[in-house]
């Protein structure tokens, strides 16, 4: 999977390896590796991803830019919590 620029750093910033996650994009044919010994794969150029909710909980915060284009990250300004019963 490639998630590039503002997606790829969110996808950084928050999801850790084995997160159970959902991704829409368009899936492609890739090369990579030195000549005469690439490997071939199916990519999926990544247009959105989300957590699966049915198998983690989340918190949401929204990304916003400064005046600079750095990235700043909103506070929590108040949250939900559901019990998760029969689990």
């Amino acid at each position: 999977m490639e998630a590039k620029f503002e997606l790829g750093e969110n996808v950084a910033a928050t999801l850790h390896k084995g997160d159970a996650v959902i991704v829409i994009g368009r899936e492609h044919t890739s090369s990579w590796g030195p000549d005469g010994s690439k490997t071939y794969g199916r990519v999926i150029d990544a247009d959105t991803i989300g957590v699966d909710l049915g198998r983690a909980v989340a918190a949401v915060r929204k990304v916003t830019r400064d005046d600079d284009g750095r990235c700043v990250i909103s506070r929590h300004r108040g949250h939900w919590i559901s019990s998760l019963r029969g689990r």
